[in-house]
Protein backbone atom coordinates (compact mmCIF):
# COMPACT_ATOMS: atom_id res chain seq x y z
CA UNK A 1 0.00 0.00 0.00
CA UNK A 2 1.27 3.49 -1.16
CA UNK A 3 1.98 6.26 1.42
CA UNK A 4 -0.60 8.16 -0.35
CA UNK A 5 -3.15 5.77 0.18
CA UNK A 6 -2.32 5.27 3.86
CA UNK A 7 -2.72 8.80 4.43
CA UNK A 8 -6.78 8.80 3.08
CA UNK A 9 -7.31 5.87 4.09
CA UNK A 10 -6.12 7.62 7.69
CA UNK A 11 -8.13 10.81 7.20
CA UNK A 12 -11.44 9.13 5.84
CA UNK A 13 -11.23 6.91 9.62
CA UNK A 14 -10.70 9.85 11.38
CA UNK A 15 -12.80 12.52 9.94
CA UNK A 16 -15.04 9.63 9.65
CA UNK A 17 -16.09 11.14 5.76
CA UNK A 18 -18.98 9.09 4.36
CA UNK A 19 -19.11 8.77 0.41
CA UNK A 20 -21.66 10.42 -0.85
CA UNK A 21 -24.64 8.68 -2.39
CA UNK A 22 -25.08 8.39 -6.17
CA UNK A 23 -27.99 10.43 -6.94
CA UNK A 24 -26.50 13.49 -4.94
CA UNK A 25 -23.18 12.70 -7.13
CA UNK A 26 -25.71 12.89 -10.63
CA UNK A 27 -27.94 16.08 -9.33
CA UNK A 28 -24.78 18.31 -8.41
CA UNK A 29 -23.07 17.35 -11.88
CA UNK A 30 -26.28 18.22 -13.54
CA UNK A 31 -26.20 21.71 -11.24
CA UNK A 32 -23.08 22.30 -12.79
CA UNK A 33 -23.31 21.58 -16.23
CA UNK A 34 -26.66 23.77 -15.56
CA UNK A 35 -24.97 27.02 -14.12
CA UNK A 36 -22.13 26.69 -17.19
CA UNK A 37 -24.98 27.02 -19.63
CA UNK A 38 -26.32 29.86 -18.19
CA UNK A 39 -22.76 31.58 -17.49
CA UNK A 40 -22.45 31.16 -21.30
CA UNK A 41 -25.96 32.35 -22.55
CA UNK A 42 -25.20 35.51 -20.31
CA UNK A 43 -22.35 35.44 -21.84
CA UNK A 44 -22.97 35.35 -25.50
CA UNK A 45 -25.93 37.97 -24.42
CA UNK A 46 -22.93 40.33 -22.90
CA UNK A 47 -20.96 40.05 -26.00
CA UNK A 48 -24.26 40.80 -28.25
CA UNK A 49 -24.71 44.28 -26.39
CA UNK A 50 -20.98 45.13 -26.37
CA UNK A 51 -21.67 44.48 -30.84
CA UNK A 52 -24.03 46.70 -30.91
CA UNK A 53 -22.98 49.47 -29.21
CA UNK A 54 -19.75 49.58 -30.71
CA UNK A 55 -21.19 48.85 -34.09
CA UNK A 56 -23.97 51.79 -34.05
CA UNK A 57 -21.57 53.99 -32.01
CA UNK A 58 -20.64 56.76 -34.66
CA UNK A 59 -17.25 56.77 -33.89
CA UNK A 60 -16.39 59.55 -36.36
CA UNK A 61 -17.98 62.71 -34.42
CA UNK A 62 -16.59 62.36 -31.23
CA UNK A 63 -13.59 64.54 -32.48
CA UNK A 64 -15.93 67.03 -34.00
CA UNK A 65 -17.97 67.18 -30.70
CA UNK A 66 -14.32 67.93 -28.90
CA UNK A 67 -14.71 65.14 -26.86
CA UNK A 68 -11.17 64.21 -25.19
CA UNK A 69 -9.90 60.28 -26.00
CA UNK A 70 -10.94 59.14 -22.62
CA UNK A 71 -14.44 60.61 -23.10
CA UNK A 72 -15.07 58.97 -26.31
CA UNK A 73 -13.83 55.22 -24.89
CA UNK A 74 -16.44 55.94 -21.83
CA UNK A 75 -19.19 56.76 -24.23
CA UNK A 76 -18.43 54.41 -26.56
CA UNK A 77 -17.39 51.02 -24.91
CA UNK A 78 -20.00 49.30 -22.85
CA UNK A 79 -17.46 49.16 -19.90
CA UNK A 80 -20.58 47.55 -18.04
CA UNK A 81 -21.62 44.56 -20.53
CA UNK A 82 -17.74 43.63 -20.83
CA UNK A 83 -16.94 43.36 -16.71
CA UNK A 84 -20.15 41.02 -16.74
CA UNK A 85 -18.73 39.39 -19.94
CA UNK A 86 -15.43 38.68 -17.84
CA UNK A 87 -17.94 37.88 -14.52
CA UNK A 88 -19.71 35.15 -16.44
CA UNK A 89 -16.27 33.41 -18.15
CA UNK A 90 -14.67 32.94 -15.22
CA UNK A 91 -17.82 31.81 -13.99
CA UNK A 92 -18.17 28.98 -16.57
CA UNK A 93 -14.95 27.69 -16.23
CA UNK A 94 -14.81 27.49 -12.17
CA UNK A 95 -18.26 25.91 -13.02
CA UNK A 96 -17.30 23.30 -15.38
CA UNK A 97 -13.85 22.38 -13.44
CA UNK A 98 -16.40 21.07 -11.06
CA UNK A 99 -18.09 18.92 -13.13
CA UNK A 100 -17.06 14.82 -13.02
CA UNK A 101 -14.69 15.29 -15.95
CA UNK A 102 -14.02 19.06 -16.41
CA UNK A 103 -11.18 19.16 -14.12
CA UNK A 104 -9.28 17.74 -16.67
CA UNK A 105 -8.98 20.89 -18.44
CA UNK A 106 -6.47 23.68 -18.03
CA UNK A 107 -7.60 27.04 -17.38
CA UNK A 108 -6.25 28.47 -20.23
CA UNK A 109 -8.25 25.85 -22.96
CA UNK A 110 -11.49 26.67 -20.83
CA UNK A 111 -11.01 30.38 -21.11
CA UNK A 112 -10.10 29.74 -25.27
CA UNK A 113 -13.02 27.65 -25.74
CA UNK A 114 -15.89 29.57 -23.85
CA UNK A 115 -14.44 33.25 -25.65
CA UNK A 116 -15.18 31.45 -28.91
CA UNK A 117 -18.41 29.94 -27.97
CA UNK A 118 -19.18 33.10 -26.30
CA UNK A 119 -18.10 35.42 -29.02
CA UNK A 120 -19.49 33.48 -31.80
CA UNK A 121 -23.10 33.19 -29.97
CA UNK A 122 -23.03 37.06 -29.83
CA UNK A 123 -22.20 37.63 -33.23
CA UNK A 124 -24.92 35.14 -34.53
CA UNK A 125 -27.47 36.96 -31.78
CA UNK A 126 -26.56 40.60 -33.68
CA UNK A 127 -27.35 39.44 -37.11
CA UNK A 128 -30.19 38.14 -36.21
CA UNK A 129 -33.55 39.51 -36.07
CA UNK A 130 -33.57 39.69 -32.20
CA UNK A 131 -30.41 41.97 -31.66
CA UNK A 132 -33.08 45.08 -31.19
CA UNK A 133 -35.48 43.12 -28.83
CA UNK A 134 -32.29 41.59 -26.78
CA UNK A 135 -30.89 45.26 -26.33
CA UNK A 136 -33.69 46.42 -24.94
CA UNK A 137 -34.26 43.12 -22.66
CA UNK A 138 -30.87 44.27 -21.78
CA UNK A 139 -31.55 47.77 -21.22
CA UNK A 140 -34.54 47.22 -19.09
CA UNK A 141 -32.80 44.73 -17.25
CA UNK A 142 -30.40 46.85 -15.99
CA UNK A 143 -31.34 49.70 -13.18
CA UNK A 144 -29.30 52.94 -13.49
CA UNK A 145 -29.64 56.82 -13.56
CA UNK A 146 -28.99 58.36 -16.50
CA UNK A 147 -25.65 59.55 -15.82
CA UNK A 148 -24.65 56.43 -14.95
CA UNK A 149 -25.86 54.61 -17.70
CA UNK A 150 -24.55 57.18 -20.27
CA UNK A 151 -21.31 55.64 -18.68
CA UNK A 152 -21.80 51.99 -17.90
CA UNK A 153 -23.95 51.38 -20.50
CA UNK A 154 -23.27 53.32 -23.89
CA UNK A 155 -26.10 53.84 -26.68
CA UNK A 156 -26.33 55.72 -29.83
CA UNK A 157 -29.35 57.38 -27.84
CA UNK A 158 -26.98 58.63 -25.14
CA UNK A 159 -25.00 59.67 -27.75
CA UNK A 160 -26.89 61.97 -29.41
CA UNK A 161 -28.02 63.58 -26.43
CA UNK A 162 -25.13 66.23 -26.07
CA UNK A 163 -27.05 69.47 -28.06
CA UNK A 164 -24.48 71.57 -25.71
CA UNK A 165 -21.97 69.33 -27.57
CA UNK A 166 -23.53 69.86 -30.57
CA UNK A 167 -24.63 66.25 -31.06
CA UNK A 168 -28.30 66.05 -31.16
CA UNK A 169 -30.94 63.17 -32.58
CA UNK A 170 -34.62 62.43 -32.78
CA UNK A 171 -38.12 61.95 -34.60
CA UNK A 172 -39.05 64.27 -37.03
CA UNK A 173 -42.49 66.22 -35.80
CA UNK A 174 -42.64 68.49 -39.11
CA UNK A 175 -40.85 69.78 -41.80
CA UNK A 176 -40.60 73.45 -42.52
CA UNK A 177 -39.05 76.40 -44.55
CA UNK A 178 -35.62 76.29 -43.79
CA UNK A 179 -36.25 74.19 -40.50
CA UNK A 180 -37.02 71.00 -39.06
CA UNK A 181 -39.55 70.28 -35.77
CA UNK A 182 -37.76 67.60 -33.40
CA UNK A 183 -38.82 65.36 -30.72
CA UNK A 184 -35.12 64.30 -29.33
CA UNK A 185 -34.56 60.85 -27.10
CA UNK A 186 -35.62 62.26 -24.03
CA UNK A 187 -38.89 63.76 -25.46
CA UNK A 188 -37.56 67.19 -25.69
CA UNK A 189 -38.89 69.80 -28.51
CA UNK A 190 -36.71 71.56 -30.57
CA UNK A 191 -36.63 73.61 -33.45
CA UNK A 192 -33.85 72.97 -36.00
CA UNK A 193 -32.34 75.73 -38.48
CA UNK A 194 -30.80 74.13 -41.33
CA UNK A 195 -29.41 76.37 -44.74
CA UNK A 196 -28.50 75.67 -48.14
CA UNK A 197 -25.10 74.76 -47.20
CA UNK A 198 -25.83 71.93 -44.27
CA UNK A 199 -24.61 68.49 -45.25
CA UNK A 200 -27.56 65.92 -46.00
CA UNK A 201 -26.82 62.02 -45.38
CA UNK A 202 -29.28 59.92 -46.46
CA UNK A 203 -32.64 59.79 -48.38
CA UNK A 204 -35.53 62.16 -48.06
CA UNK A 205 -37.12 62.22 -44.88
CA UNK A 206 -40.77 62.61 -43.49
CA UNK A 207 -42.59 63.03 -40.30
CA UNK A 208 -41.54 59.67 -37.65
CA UNK A 209 -38.08 59.51 -39.20
CA UNK A 210 -35.08 59.60 -37.02
CA UNK A 211 -31.92 61.56 -37.40
CA UNK A 212 -28.48 62.67 -36.07
CA UNK A 213 -27.69 66.17 -36.31
CA UNK A 214 -24.34 67.29 -35.86
CA UNK A 215 -24.49 71.70 -35.33
CA UNK A 216 -24.57 74.50 -32.46
CA UNK A 217 -27.22 74.88 -29.81
CA UNK A 218 -28.34 78.34 -29.72
CA UNK A 219 -30.96 78.73 -27.28
CA UNK A 220 -33.15 76.49 -25.24
CA UNK A 221 -34.88 74.05 -27.98
CA UNK A 222 -33.13 75.81 -30.60
CA UNK A 223 -30.44 74.01 -32.53
CA UNK A 224 -28.28 75.13 -35.89
CA UNK A 225 -27.66 72.23 -38.12
CA UNK A 226 -24.51 71.74 -39.81
CA UNK A 227 -25.23 68.12 -41.01
CA UNK A 228 -27.81 66.27 -40.95
CA UNK A 229 -27.85 62.22 -41.40
CA UNK A 230 -30.65 59.83 -41.44
CA UNK A 231 -30.84 57.21 -38.35
CA UNK A 232 -33.56 55.15 -39.77
CA UNK A 233 -36.68 55.02 -41.83
CA UNK A 234 -40.18 55.47 -39.97
CA UNK A 235 -41.34 53.15 -42.78
CA UNK A 236 -43.64 55.16 -44.28
CA UNK A 237 -43.32 57.29 -47.53
CA UNK A 238 -42.55 60.79 -46.34
CA UNK A 239 -45.39 63.65 -47.77
CA UNK A 240 -44.64 65.92 -50.30
CA UNK A 241 -45.11 68.93 -48.05
CA UNK A 242 -42.88 66.71 -45.60
CA UNK A 243 -39.79 66.46 -47.63
CA UNK A 244 -36.77 68.97 -46.95
CA UNK A 245 -35.99 71.82 -48.96
CA UNK A 246 -32.91 72.04 -50.77
CA UNK A 247 -33.52 75.02 -52.74
CA UNK A 248 -36.00 78.18 -52.53
CA UNK A 249 -38.64 76.54 -54.00
CA UNK A 250 -42.38 77.01 -52.49
CA UNK A 251 -43.47 75.33 -49.73
CA UNK A 252 -46.85 74.55 -48.43
CA UNK A 253 -45.65 75.35 -44.68
CA UNK A 254 -44.76 79.40 -46.22
CA UNK A 255 -48.35 80.31 -46.36
CA UNK A 256 -49.65 79.01 -43.09
CA UNK A 257 -46.31 79.81 -40.94
CA UNK A 258 -43.62 82.12 -39.96
CA UNK A 259 -39.93 81.59 -40.55
CA UNK A 260 -38.18 81.64 -37.85
CA UNK A 261 -34.96 81.88 -36.53
CA UNK A 262 -32.84 82.33 -33.49
CA UNK A 263 -32.05 86.56 -34.24
CA UNK A 264 -33.59 88.91 -31.99
CA UNK A 265 -35.24 91.79 -32.47
CA UNK A 266 -32.96 94.78 -31.81
CA UNK A 267 -33.09 96.24 -27.88
CA UNK A 268 -34.46 93.16 -26.48
CA UNK A 269 -33.40 91.60 -23.36
CA UNK A 270 -33.48 87.87 -23.61
CA UNK A 271 -31.85 85.91 -20.52
CA UNK A 272 -30.18 82.61 -22.54
CA UNK A 273 -28.68 79.52 -21.64
CA UNK A 274 -28.28 75.85 -23.23
CA UNK A 275 -31.52 75.02 -20.91
CA UNK A 276 -33.91 77.97 -20.61
CA UNK A 277 -34.59 81.12 -22.61
CA UNK A 278 -36.29 84.28 -20.77
CA UNK A 279 -37.31 87.56 -21.29
CA UNK A 280 -35.92 90.10 -19.15
CA UNK A 281 -38.11 92.69 -18.03
CA UNK A 282 -41.94 91.71 -18.01
CA UNK A 283 -43.62 93.11 -15.85
CA UNK A 284 -46.56 90.80 -13.88
CA UNK A 285 -50.05 91.88 -12.52
CA UNK A 286 -52.92 89.93 -11.37
CA UNK A 287 -56.00 90.70 -13.33
CA UNK A 288 -57.47 91.82 -10.06
CA UNK A 289 -54.80 94.14 -8.40
CA UNK A 290 -56.42 94.74 -5.12
CA UNK A 291 -57.91 91.55 -4.62
CA UNK A 292 -61.59 92.50 -5.80
CA UNK A 293 -62.43 88.87 -7.39
CA UNK A 294 -66.00 89.49 -6.22
CA UNK A 295 -66.22 92.37 -9.30
CA UNK A 296 -66.74 90.86 -12.76
CA UNK A 297 -65.06 93.49 -14.47
CA UNK A 298 -61.65 91.52 -12.61
CA UNK A 299 -63.08 88.55 -12.25
CA UNK A 300 -62.91 88.42 -16.71
CA UNK A 301 -59.65 90.95 -16.78
CA UNK A 302 -57.28 88.06 -18.16
CA UNK A 303 -56.84 89.61 -21.32
CA UNK A 304 -57.09 93.64 -19.97
CA UNK A 305 -53.84 92.49 -17.37
CA UNK A 306 -52.20 90.09 -20.82
CA UNK A 307 -51.76 93.11 -23.02
CA UNK A 308 -50.81 95.52 -19.96
CA UNK A 309 -48.26 93.43 -19.07
CA UNK A 310 -47.49 93.46 -22.74
CA UNK A 311 -47.49 97.04 -23.21
CA UNK A 312 -45.37 98.09 -20.29
CA UNK A 313 -42.87 95.56 -21.18
CA UNK A 314 -41.96 97.63 -24.25
CA UNK A 315 -42.79 100.70 -22.96
CA UNK A 316 -40.27 99.99 -19.85
CA UNK A 317 -42.39 101.77 -17.73
CA UNK A 318 -42.73 100.64 -14.19
CA UNK A 319 -46.61 98.79 -13.73
CA UNK A 320 -47.61 99.25 -9.86
CA UNK A 321 -50.78 97.80 -8.62
CA UNK A 322 -52.57 101.67 -8.87
CA UNK A 323 -51.58 101.43 -12.29
CA UNK A 324 -52.32 98.23 -13.15
CA UNK A 325 -55.82 98.56 -12.30
CA UNK A 326 -56.65 101.62 -13.86
CA UNK A 327 -55.29 100.44 -17.34
CA UNK A 328 -57.79 97.37 -16.28
CA UNK A 329 -60.53 99.29 -16.02
CA UNK A 330 -59.77 101.46 -18.74
CA UNK A 331 -59.30 98.61 -21.12
CA UNK A 332 -62.64 97.19 -19.94
CA UNK A 333 -64.48 100.49 -21.34
CA UNK A 334 -62.53 100.58 -24.35
CA UNK A 335 -64.33 97.10 -25.13
CA UNK A 336 -67.60 98.09 -24.09
CA UNK A 337 -67.16 101.01 -26.70
CA UNK A 338 -65.75 98.95 -29.19
CA UNK A 339 -67.49 95.10 -28.88
CA UNK A 340 -70.46 96.09 -26.54
CA UNK A 341 -69.23 94.09 -23.84
CA UNK A 342 -65.62 93.27 -21.82
CA UNK A 343 -65.97 90.09 -20.71
CA UNK A 344 -63.96 87.88 -23.40
CA UNK A 345 -62.12 88.77 -26.20
CA UNK A 346 -60.59 86.38 -28.94
CA UNK A 347 -56.84 86.68 -29.51
CA UNK A 348 -57.73 88.80 -32.69
CA UNK A 349 -59.71 91.00 -31.07
CA UNK A 350 -57.19 91.20 -27.91
CA UNK A 351 -54.64 92.11 -30.50
CA UNK A 352 -56.90 94.72 -31.53
CA UNK A 353 -57.16 96.29 -28.25
CA UNK A 354 -53.56 96.17 -28.04
CA UNK A 355 -53.39 98.29 -30.67
CA UNK A 356 -56.53 100.58 -30.71
CA UNK A 357 -55.97 101.38 -26.86
CA UNK A 358 -51.64 101.09 -26.57
CA UNK A 359 -51.05 102.08 -30.54
CA UNK A 360 -48.71 98.86 -30.38
CA UNK A 361 -48.44 97.48 -34.05
CA UNK A 362 -45.52 94.82 -33.96
CA UNK A 363 -47.69 92.29 -32.65
CA UNK A 364 -49.37 89.18 -34.56
CA UNK A 365 -52.05 86.57 -34.11
CA UNK A 366 -50.53 83.15 -35.79
CA UNK A 367 -53.01 80.59 -36.21
CA UNK A 368 -52.34 76.77 -36.20
CA UNK A 369 -49.02 76.95 -34.34
CA UNK A 370 -46.93 74.29 -32.62
CA UNK A 371 -45.37 73.86 -29.37
CA UNK A 372 -41.76 74.87 -31.36
CA UNK A 373 -43.38 77.82 -32.69
CA UNK A 374 -44.11 78.94 -29.18
CA UNK A 375 -40.35 78.20 -28.22
CA UNK A 376 -39.02 79.81 -31.36
CA UNK A 377 -40.98 82.91 -30.93
CA UNK A 378 -39.21 83.51 -27.30
CA UNK A 379 -35.89 82.74 -28.82
CA UNK A 380 -36.18 85.79 -31.27
CA UNK A 381 -37.30 87.71 -28.48
CA UNK A 382 -40.50 87.61 -28.63
CA UNK A 383 -43.43 87.31 -26.02
CA UNK A 384 -45.98 85.13 -26.54
CA UNK A 385 -49.85 85.41 -25.48
CA UNK A 386 -52.46 82.43 -25.58
CA UNK A 387 -55.98 81.90 -24.84
CA UNK A 388 -56.27 78.81 -22.92
CA UNK A 389 -58.85 76.87 -21.45
CA UNK A 390 -57.79 77.71 -17.86
CA UNK A 391 -59.51 74.62 -16.45
CA UNK A 392 -56.83 72.26 -18.51
CA UNK A 393 -54.30 74.56 -17.10
CA UNK A 394 -55.11 72.35 -13.85
CA UNK A 395 -53.40 75.50 -12.12
CA UNK A 396 -53.53 74.78 -8.02
CA UNK A 397 -53.69 78.59 -6.83
CA UNK A 398 -57.58 78.95 -9.27
CA UNK A 399 -60.80 78.64 -7.83
CA UNK A 400 -61.73 75.08 -8.95
CA UNK A 401 -62.19 74.17 -11.05
CA UNK A 402 -60.74 77.45 -13.12
CA UNK A 403 -62.11 79.88 -15.65
CA UNK A 404 -63.05 78.09 -19.13
CA UNK A 405 -61.58 80.83 -21.13
CA UNK A 406 -58.24 82.61 -19.50
CA UNK A 407 -55.26 84.09 -20.98
CA UNK A 408 -51.34 83.64 -20.25
CA UNK A 409 -48.70 85.75 -21.46
CA UNK A 410 -45.67 83.55 -21.76
CA UNK A 411 -42.13 84.79 -20.70
CA UNK A 412 -39.58 82.13 -21.13
CA UNK A 413 -38.88 78.02 -22.08
CA UNK A 414 -36.71 75.08 -19.90
CA UNK A 415 -35.95 73.15 -22.38
CA UNK A 416 -34.86 70.43 -19.16
CA UNK A 417 -37.73 70.19 -17.41
CA UNK A 418 -40.20 70.75 -20.58
CA UNK A 419 -41.71 73.91 -19.09
CA UNK A 420 -43.43 77.28 -20.03
CA UNK A 421 -42.42 79.68 -17.86
CA UNK A 422 -45.40 82.58 -17.79
CA UNK A 423 -47.07 85.47 -15.73
CA UNK A 424 -49.97 84.19 -15.02
CA UNK A 425 -52.60 86.73 -14.19
CA UNK A 426 -55.37 84.42 -12.93
CA UNK A 427 -54.02 84.37 -9.39
CA UNK A 428 -51.63 86.36 -6.98
CA UNK A 429 -48.92 83.42 -7.29
CA UNK A 430 -48.43 83.79 -11.55
CA UNK A 431 -45.38 85.38 -11.30
CA UNK A 432 -42.60 83.21 -13.63
CA UNK A 433 -45.39 80.29 -12.99
CA UNK A 434 -44.18 77.05 -14.40
CA UNK A 435 -46.59 74.81 -16.75
CA UNK A 436 -45.36 71.85 -18.16
CA UNK A 437 -45.52 71.99 -22.02
CA UNK A 438 -48.04 69.38 -22.66
CA UNK A 439 -50.35 71.26 -20.26
CA UNK A 440 -50.40 74.24 -21.64
CA UNK A 441 -50.27 73.34 -25.52
CA UNK A 442 -53.51 70.83 -25.17
CA UNK A 443 -54.77 73.67 -22.70
CA UNK A 444 -54.74 76.54 -25.67
CA UNK A 445 -58.04 77.28 -27.61
CA UNK A 446 -59.16 80.61 -29.42
CA UNK A 447 -62.23 80.98 -27.97
CA UNK A 448 -64.47 83.92 -29.51
CA UNK A 449 -65.28 87.55 -28.47
CA UNK A 450 -68.41 87.79 -26.49
CA UNK A 451 -70.07 87.02 -22.96
CA UNK A 452 -69.41 83.83 -21.89
CA UNK A 453 -69.86 82.32 -25.36
CA UNK A 454 -69.74 78.89 -26.14
CA UNK A 455 -66.57 77.74 -27.05
CA UNK A 456 -66.72 75.71 -30.22
CA UNK A 457 -62.51 76.43 -31.94
CA UNK A 458 -60.01 74.05 -31.04
CA UNK A 459 -57.41 75.98 -32.65
CA UNK A 460 -54.50 76.99 -31.27
CA UNK A 461 -53.23 80.38 -31.93
CA UNK A 462 -50.35 82.85 -30.30
CA UNK A 463 -49.93 86.74 -30.01
CA UNK A 464 -46.86 87.63 -30.20
CA UNK A 465 -45.60 90.60 -29.18
CA UNK A 466 -41.97 92.20 -30.54
CA UNK A 467 -39.93 95.36 -29.83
Amino acid sequence: MSQLTEKTLARIEREHIQPLSSWWGMLSNVAYWGGTLLSVIFSALAVTYALHTILEIDWNVFARARFAWYEAIFSGVPLFFLFLLIIFLIGSIILLQHTRRGYRYPFSFLLAMFVFISAASGFGLKVSPWDEPVERFLLGAVPYSERAGEIFVPSAKHQWSHPERGLLGGTVVDFGVNNIELRDEKGRLWHIEYQKETLWQGDVWGQGDKVKIIGEQKAAGIFSAEEIRLWKKSGAPPKEKNKKKRDDEDSPREKDAPTVSSTQPSGVAVATTKRETLLSGVPFTVQAPFGEWGNPLFQDGCEEAAITMAAYWLSGKPLTQEVAKKEIQALAEWQRKKFGQSVDTSAEDTRAMLAGYYGVTTALVTAHITLLDMVAALGQGKLVIVPADGRALKNPHFKQPGPPRHMVVVTGYDSETREFIVNDAGTRFGEGYRYKEDILYSAILDYATGNHVPVTSTDKVMLTVWQ
